[in-house]
């Protein structure tokens, strides 16, 4: 906006938007062309010719496996899902936390507002609460927002712990 301006300043007649876009096609257009496409695609030529050199006795012996297989009659695959297990097993164990954390900063939140709303509600709008004190309100609302705050800074020392694993 500041190079926009400036030229504006100094060019009212040059527009900077129709240069930059002009320039910006001849960079493209200078970078794109059949002599840089020709030599991507010979360069990702070689790089699969060689795969497919080094790797051919692999694939040799493993089109000779599955040949012998279904002359025998039986097409077995096997998987290695080690890997998969784990992850998954990650990923639940990292759902159920992260759920788990949520409920329980919900709770903590819901008793933390309501506990809010009721200690600063006069006492005549509580005719069913008569019974209780006053100061118990408060001191549920002390309680829920020491929890709150408990337990954030529990879930950020957690945090950090992990990251320095």
């Amino acid at each position: 906006m500041q190079t926009e301006e400036l030229v504006r300043t100094l060019a009212p007649d040059l527009s900077f938007l129709h240069v930059a876009v002009e320039e910006v096609q001849g960079v493209i257009l200078d970078q794109i062309n059949s002599d840089t496409i020709y030599e991507g695609a010979k360069k990702r030529g070689i790089r699969t010719a060689k795969n497919l050199v080094v790797n051919w006795p692999k694939w040799q012996r493993a089109a000779g496996r599955w040949v012998e297989q279904l002359e025998s009659g039986s097409f077995s695959i096997q998987l290695d899902t080690e890997d998969l297990n784990r992850n998954i097993n990650r990923v639940n164990l990292s759902l159920n936390r992260s759920v788990r954390s949520l409920i329980v900063g919900l709770l903590l939140i819901g008793m933390l507002i309501g506990s809010a709303i009721v200690s600063l509600a006069p006492l005549e709008n509580l005719r069913f609460l008569d019974f209780l004190p006053y100061d118990v309100f408060i001191f549920i609302f002390i309680i829920a927002a020491v929890l709150a705050l408990g337990y954030v800074i529990y879930s950020i020392w957690i945090s950090w712990r992990k990251k320095d694993e």
